[in-house]
């Protein structure tokens, strides 16, 4: 990942490199993000999609990140459209705390019997306002330690069945993770990504966004804004910025093109791979 320049998708930013990105010469497809292991059975699963990666072809691992109500999902909705593979973080964490999960069970000794609605679920909204208030940054490191390497599994799992019906013929293809806090657990993930796209829009059409959408309070709204990381963080992990301000038809087309050289490099890195 180029880490002197990124392209910016949109007129809200302009870019730090005038060349678009497939062109830069500072882009190397070799500097890849690492990160630390998190656990034996999230390595056993991706040793697994690298014996598959050997044996069906070469695939695109995306990582597809942003603030909350930037537009991620519309984002990823499109490129699942265009025939990518998703792994759908938000939906993963959703899975691992369903009622009677061991995940949810350590919830409820870290932080007590009030993380539980009346149906035995995670109480989202007092975990939001208990959280991700400001301040609480001790009790959401505790949650996330207690849900990321969970996640992290499940990924690799999704990862690999997606390998498996998307790659069946050999055909090299682009797995995109969505990451909605990628910037924050980027030296710790325990994956690899070729590029990092991060989804962007004002932090004012934002808290709308949640206000009218997902009917948050205007506290409730900014604390959550407040609690992640930055829009200038997430820029400086991400190669590709896309802006969701823009309308919809318009980002719809870049988000097009990205796909389109995206599909081009993999097909050019499998050739390349049975070359070798």
């Amino acid at each position: 990942m180029c880490v002197g320049c990124h392209v910016v998708f949109g007129s809200r930013t302009q870019p730090r490199c005038r060349q678009r990105w497939w062109d830069c010469g500072h882009l190397h497809m070799d500097m890849k993000m690492s990160g630390k292991k998190s656990g034996t059975a999230v390595q056993d699963c991706i040793q697994t999609i690298k014996g598959q990666s050997e044996t069906k072809g070469i695939s695109m691992r995306i990582a597809l990140t942003g603030g909350i109500a930037a537009g991620k999902s519309t984002v990823s909705s499109r490129l699942e459209e265009l025939g990518a593979g998703i792994v759908d973080y938000d939906m993963l964490s959703r899975q691992v705390v369903r009622p009677g999960s061991p995940a949810l069970q350590h919830i409820v000794v870290a932080f007590g019997p009030k993380s539980l609605n009346a149906e035995g679920e995670l109480n989202r909204s007092w975990m939001a306002s208990t959280v991700f208030a400001p301040g609480r940054d001790a009790e959401r490191r505790r949650l996330e330690s207690i849900i990321h390497p969970m996640v992290y599994e499940e990924a690799a799992k999704k990862e690999a069945s997606l390998r498996r019906k998307l790659g069946y013929d050999g055909e090299p293809c682009i797995i995109v993770h969505e990451i909605p806090l990628f910037a924050e657990v980027s030296q710790s993930i325990p994956f690899s990504f070729e590029h990092v796209i991060s989804v962007e829009a004002p932090v004012d059409e934002r808290v709308s966004r949640m206000l009218n959408s997902r009917h948050m309070s205007q506290r409730e709204a900014e604390n959550r804004v407040r609690s992640q990381s930055s829009s200038f963080d997430r820029e400086q992990v991400a190669d590709i910025i896309i802006d969701s301000s823009q309308g919809l038809e318009q980002m719809f087309d870049y988000v097009g093109r990205i796909y389109k050289r995206l599909m081009a490099e993999d097909a050019e890195r499998a050739t390349q791979g049975v070359a070798d």
